[in-house]
């Protein structure tokens, strides 16, 4: 007859519970704070939206201006004249329309806790190129993460940090 033992020593059992602890001790509070996900989803949305500017500008030949503030970023392009081109002697006050939620302005507003800096504006010309003097460059800081913008091709770059 084979003697066999099954189940588990009261060390095993004293370490696993151990291991539990320390997992919830770091895990839990991440689980039940959004923040970072909301930061991070900011982020992508301001480069979603400097790209879409940039992309905008160059396929209407029409100025964007991106707006900029600690929470806010708002696009607006030229208005539109009677032959439906770009009327370039208005002012880049129409609202831009965002094809990701149908709203007829393009406003993101950061969620509580993300502030951004960088210029108080910045135009995307006809060409797509920024509206910065040779080959410059802007970065706008979403808290850790930034964003750059390549004046001379109006190229938008995140990097991750």
């Amino acid at each position: 007859m084979v003697d066999s033992h099954r189940g588990f020593t009261l060390i095993e059992l004293i370490m696993i519970m151990i291991l539990i602890g320390i997992i919830a001790a770091f895990g839990m509070p991440r689980l039940f704070s959004n923040s970072p996900f909301e930061e991070r989803g900011f982020y992508d949305g301001v480069l979603n939206a400097l790209r879409y500017a940039q992309k905008r500008a160059t396929a209407s030949r029409c100025s964007v201006l991106v707006e900029i503030t600690n929470s806010t970023l708002t696009l607006t392009t030229h208005g539109v004249n009677h032959l439906g081109t770009c009327d370039v002697s208005s002012n880049l006050t129409r609202p831009l329309y965002n094809p990701s939620t149908g709203e007829s302005f393009y406003t993101l507003s950061a969620p509580e806790g993300v502030t951004m800096t960088g210029p108080a504006s910045l135009i995307f010309l006809g060409t797509g190129a920024a509206n910065l003097g040779g080959n410059q460059s802007i970065t706008i800081t979403i808290n850790t993460r930034s964003i750059s913008v390549l004046a001379e091709t109006g190229f938008v770059d995140g990097s991750q940090q």
